[in-house]
């Protein structure tokens, strides 16, 4: 127990789980506490982590029963030293609050959630990996997530989608108002352990650090302090502000870091929904960009019942990637001369592997509004290799890969009648490297540069065909991308391809018309790719 000193004022209580704070760290973290006229005491109690594990993740009401032990236990030994309680632990305690570190933060649905002033998650995200609150939007009282960008456990995927969970809040009620009771936070250079001991787990894929862990452990608490700050019930403007801006500065930081990443999963940017500031709900800006951002989860096979959902801007990003593909497709076998854009590419996504496997890319002909227009339907499946079944998974990246059928342009030149078509097709590779350029274009420069100077290099080798290993055109691929070691030191991924034969037949949308000319092939997501960059590539280095 201790306490950070102050001029006398507001007395509140941080109750911290799953932490060590460094010694020698909130002192000179505390100015905002001494302006606002806070003293802020601080409770660490000791998990029993043998008792958690021996309950299994499963026991989510008894783990939430165990972390409404610890805060009470805190807050009564706080008591016994003169901690002025306001409230009562069975209804609201109004001047404590609770900071949970990783795997503790599934105490939140419970005491934190339910009786205490606010709530931080320390290296962990409000979304229902760890108990049923999926949405940290709709958290009744003041929540902060602190993150790290080298966390290598709670990595930067699930931190930038509760960023764009949050960031639509902003056009409705100010950003301002969102940075004070919804804050974000991530710390650059900074990794999972330096939350608690400082000691690497690389065995669940954490990273060395690039700052000290008395630096980072300063800057956790100078966050504390400003939530606490900001969000105790004596709080005004005029005693919060200096607490509320530094807030909103992290909070803009933070999103504009993760908003390329959220653009590449297709679930929007959170950096331009907090800029429409104070907009009303009403603003067709601002609902625009939320709409990218809400949508149903994918959650880990913590919830096996719900991993057949997809988020709609997820879906979304895997069709206009597989239009992409196709029309490249298109320009790599149609006649010269031919206009590609005159035949309409239509994307079939499929959540399910089932009906991806047993459908195939077609051809056919509608009317248009100018006159009859050629069709070409390609398939995509997306596949979160997180998700499925076993711990292992749980090491594999959190943005999916692509499936993909497509149709060959020469046999979309049959169908359509014309001369001069070829059977030539886009590799793999080469839509890959093309999506890898563009990661890192659009990827920040504190992710970019810590790849170049840490990270696995990535390559692309040629596609391996694999039409030996496979017994019918029906079939699909069941063979996953393939990291060989490059010249540099670094990985050429390697993916599958597979293709089919053209041939003249009088329908390509029914019959053996559906299997003459088809191409697949894997291909990461540009979220995928982006994740190599600022964290995957670290981690297998």
């Amino acid at each position: 127990m201790c306490r950070w000193p102050c001029k006398p004022g507001y007395v509140t209580l941080a109750v911290t789980t799953g932490i060590r704070m460094h010694p020698g760290c909130p002192n000179p973290a505390m100015q905002d506490q001494k302006e606002a006229g806070v003293q802020l005491w601080l409770s660490a109690p000791q998990i029993d982590w043998q008792y958690m594990m021996k309950l299994g993740p499963q026991a989510q009401d008894k783990w939430e029963d165990y972390g409404a032990e610890l805060v009470q236990q805190a807050v009564q030994a706080a008591q016994a030293k003169g901690f002025p309680l306001q409230g009562k632990p069975e209804a609201r305690m109004d001047n404590v609050f609770v900071a949970m570190h990783s795997v503790s933060t599934c105490f939140y649905p419970g005491a934190p959630m339910k009786h205490c002033a606010g709530a931080v998650m320390l290296a962990g995200v409000v979304d229902g990996s760890f108990g049923p609150i999926a949405d940290a939007a709709a958290a009744p009282r003041p929540l902060m997530h602190v993150l790290a960008a080298l966390d290598g456990q709670t990595r930067l995927p699930r931190a930038a989608w509760t960023a764009a969970r949050l960031a639509p809040l902003a056009a409705q009620f100010g950003a301002r108002h969102l940075a004070t009771i919804r804050p974000f936070a991530v710390i650059a250079g900074m990794n999972h352990a330096q939350f608690s001991n400082g000691v690497v787990n690389t065995a669940r894929g954490d990273l060395p650090p690039d700052v000290p862990l008395a630096t980072q452990a300063e800057a956790v608490a100078g966050q504390l302090a400003a939530f606490v700050a900001a969000n105790h019930p004596a709080a005004t403007p005029e005693t919060s502000h200096h607490a509320v801006e530094q807030l909103m500065q992290t909070t803009a930081a933070s999103f504009e870091l993760l908003s390329p990443f959220c653009e590449a999963s297709g679930r929007g940017s959170p950096a331009a929904l907090l800029r429409t500031g104070a907009t009303s709900s009403s603003d067709p800006a601002g609902d625009e960009l939320a709409a990218y951002a809400m949508g149903a989860e994918r959650l880990p096979a913590f919830s096996p019942g719900r991993n057949g959902f997809g988020h709609p801007g997820e879906l979304a990003a895997a069709e206009r990637f597989a239009r992409a593909a196709q029309q490249h497709m298109l320009a790599a076998g149609l006649p010269a001369g031919a206009d590609v854009a005159a035949v309409r590419v239509a994307v079939t996504v499929h959540i399910s592997l089932d009906t991806f496997i047993y459908s195939q890319p077609t051809i056919f002909q509608v009317d248009g509004p100018q006159g009859p227009q050629w069709v070409v339907q390609c398939h995509v499946h997306p596949k979160w290799e997180y998700y499925e079944p076993g711990m292992e998974a749980a090491a594999k990246p959190m943005s999916p890969h692509y499936l993909l059928k497509l149709k060959k342009g020469g046999v979309a030149a049959l169908a359509m009648g014309l001369e001069g078509g070829s059977d030539g097709v886009v590799s793999a590779a080469d839509i890959n490297a093309d999506s890898f350029e563009q990661a890192l274009t659009a990827s920040p420069a504190l992710f970019v540069d810590t790849y170049r100077q840490r990270g696995k290099q990535l390559s692309f080798a040629a596609d391996k065909d694999v039409s030996s290993e496979v017994k019918t055109p029906v079939d699909w691929m069941p063979m996953p991308f393939t990291f060989e070691p490059a010249g540099d030191g670094g990985l050429a991924l390697c993916a599958p391809c597979l293709s089919t034969p053209a041939a003249k037949l009088p329908h390509y949308d029914r019959g053996p018309g559906r299997f003459t000319g088809n191409h697949y092939i894997k291909c990461p997501s540009p979220a995928w790719m982006h994740e190599w960059i600022a964290i995957e590539s670290l981690r297998r280095a």
